[in-house]
């Protein structure tokens, strides 16, 4: 990815596996596309701050498949109030 000038936001039109985290990209999903190298790139993994955003923002299931994501990522994230 690095060096990379083809680099771009857009919509997956179909399923795809971010190639920095492996987690799964399901189709309409927001993420990178490298059109060189013909990799997706997940949002989490180039805007961790967003990720963290989410996060205060959805509910448990959301915050276990980022929680996922960050570990993955080995990102700190805040705890989860309760």
């Amino acid at each position: 990815m690095e060096g990379s000038v083809s680099l771009r936001r857009l919509r997956l039109r179909y399923a795809a596996t971010c190639s920095v985290c492996g987690i799964a990209l399901s189709p309409r999903t927001e993420a990178y596309w490298d059109g060189d190298a013909k990799r997706a790139t997940c949002m989490a993994v180039l805007y961790p701050e967003a990720l963290r955003d989410r996060l205060k923002k959805n509910g448990d299931l959301a915050r276990e498949t980022m929680e996922r994501v960050a570990n993955r990522l080995a990102l700190s994230l805040p705890l989860a109030r309760r």
